[in-house]
C-alpha cells in the first residue's frame, strides 16, 4: 500500500533470550494469550497479574503482555483495508481479541508497526481516545495526547441523534511523553522519537475520517504527502518506534 510511509531506521526487536529466564518467558506466553480478558480495568489502568515479575526482566524494552508493576507496553498500530484506516491498541485492553474474533468487523490487519508507550499515568500525558459511531458517525477512532483538544471535542454540545460527533471511550487509552517548550522536542529523557498526526482529509474526500501517528522523519512525511494525507504536526513522544514481523496475526 502506497501511503504506508517506509522509516528506513526502523529496527526488528532485538533478541534478547539472555535476558529472561524460562519462568519469565513462558510467564509472558500464557499472559499474552490471556490478557486481553485478564488485564483491562474500567478505569484503563492494569490490574494485578504477578508481582514476582521485575523491571529487570525486560531492561528498557516495551513489554507485549498487560503487568502491573511494568507500565512500559507496545502499542500495535492496525490498519482496515476495506475503511482506510488505523486503530491503536495496548495489551491492557480486550482491542486485539476484539479485532481477533472478528466482532470489529472484517479487513483489519496488522501493520506490523509498533509504538513505545505507558499505561496509567506513567508516560506523563495520558492520550484521550474517542470513537463516533456505525451510523451516523465518523465510524473511526480518535486519539490526543492534547489537554486541550480532550477537553474541547467532550464540550461540543450535542445535536440531533442523526448528527455525527465524536464520542470519548477513555481518557487515559494509554500514555505518552508530552513534547517540550518549544514543540520540537521531547521533555523527557525516556521519549526518544518525535511522532507526527496524519488526517486522511476525510471532509473534502468523502471517506470516513481517519488519523495516523508516523515518526517525524523525512522519508514518512514524504510519503504521507504523496498518499494526500495532511500533516497535523508533531504531536507527543514514544520511546521508539519498531518493526515486529514475529507476533502473531
Amino acid at each position: 500500500m502506497t501511503h504506508r510511509p517506509k522509516e528506513q531506521y526502523l529496527r526488528r526487536l532485538p533478541r534478547r533470550a539472555g535476558r529472561q529466564s524460562g519462568r519469565v518467558r513462558a510467564l509472558g506466553l500464557a499472559l499474552g494469550l490471556v490478557c486481553s480478558l485478564l488485564c483491562a480495568s474500567p478505569a484503563g489502568h492494569a490490574n494485578v497479574l504477578d508481582e514476582s515479575i521485575t523491571v529487570d526482566d525486560f531492561g528498557d524494552e516495551p513489554a507485549r503482555a498487560c503487568y502491573s508493576i511494568y507500565p512500559h507496553v507496545y502499542l500495535t498500530e492496525y490498519y482496515n483495508v476495506l475503511l482506510n484506516q488505523f486503530f491503536y491498541t495496548q495489551p491492557c485492553s480486550n482491542d486485539e481479541e476484539i479485532i481477533w474474533s472478528g466482532a470489529a468487523g472484517p479487513g483489519w490487519r496488522r501493520t506490523f508497526r509498533e509504538f513505545g508507550v505507558w499505561i496509567g499515568n506513567a508516560g506523563g500525558t495520558r492520550v484521550c481516545r474517542f470513537y463516533g459511531s456505525v451510523w451516523p458517525g465518523p465510524n473511526s477512532h480518535f486519539f490526543t495526547a492534547d489537554p486541550t483538544e480532550c477537553a474541547f471535542l467532550q464540550s461540543l454540545p450535542k445535536g440531533p441523534p442523526d448528527q455525527p460527533r465524536w464520542n470519548l471511550e477513555s481518557d487515559n487509552a494509554f500514555s505518552v511523553v508530552a513534547l517540550d517548550a518549544t514543540g520540537t522536542g521531547c521533555s523527557d529523557s525516556r521519549g526518544k522519537v518525535l511522532i507526527r498526526r496524519y488526517y486522511n482529509n476525510g471532509h473534502l474526500t468523502g471517506r470516513t475520517p481517519s488519523h495516523r501517528f508516523v515518526a517525524d522523519t523525512p522519508d514518512s512525511k514524504e510519503e504521507m504527502r504523496r498518499a494526500g494525507w495532511v500533516d497535523e504536526g508533531v504531536r507527543f513522544c514514544v520511546s521508539g518506534v519498531y518493526y515486529d514481523y514475529a507476533k502473531p496475526r
